[in-house]
């Protein structure tokens, strides 16, 4: 009940709560790359994605923006420090995720017409992962259980 109730308040600080909800076009991951860092990593289906947010049961949200729309593909960046290659922190440093914690994991168009998956975890789903791993869900599943993937196995994920 209390994961529901934090989920609910998460999609209404994140201005989801309205009639016309954004279309799903694409597949967000958060885990580590190979060099163990950790990382947020997203598969576009077909609309250009340029904003990601985590949202956090304690502290504020935090946003990385693409210098650039991810116009397809896919693509990871590092989550922790305010620069990370073609993203940038725009709110907010991440230092770590704390194992109790509760996160909703989203990427987001330009003017968030279009989403990815909401991915719905606590610090220690990922934690616990290896160098490579990332966890996901899948694009308008009904099962919203997360799973663990290699993150090189993220672009063969289908749409």
């Amino acid at each position: 009940m209390r994961r529901a109730a934090a989920v609910l308040i998460a999609l209404a600080i994140s201005g989801l709560l309205t009639a016309c909800s954004p279309g799903q076009d694409g597949i967000a991951a958060i885990g580590y790359d190979m060099n163990g860092r950790l990382v947020g990593a997203v598969k576009v289906c077909g609309e250009e994605m340029v904003e990601a947010e985590l949202v956090r049961s304690h502290g504020p949200n935090l946003t990385w923006h693409r210098a650039s729309p991810l116009q397809g593909g896919t693509d990871s960046w590092p989550l922790q420090g305010a620069s990370a290659g073609t993203w940038t922190a725009d709110r907010g440093s991440l230092s770590a995720l704390a194992s109790r914690d509760h996160y909703v994991f989203v990427v987001w168009s330009e003017g968030r017409a279009y989403r990815s998956q909401f991915l719905d975890f606590y610090g220690k789903d990922v934690t616990g992962l290896k160098p490579g791993e990332v966890l996901t869900g899948q694009l308008g599943s009904a099962d919203p259980e997360s799973r663990v993937i290699a993150l090189d196995e993220l672009s063969g994920e289908s749409c």
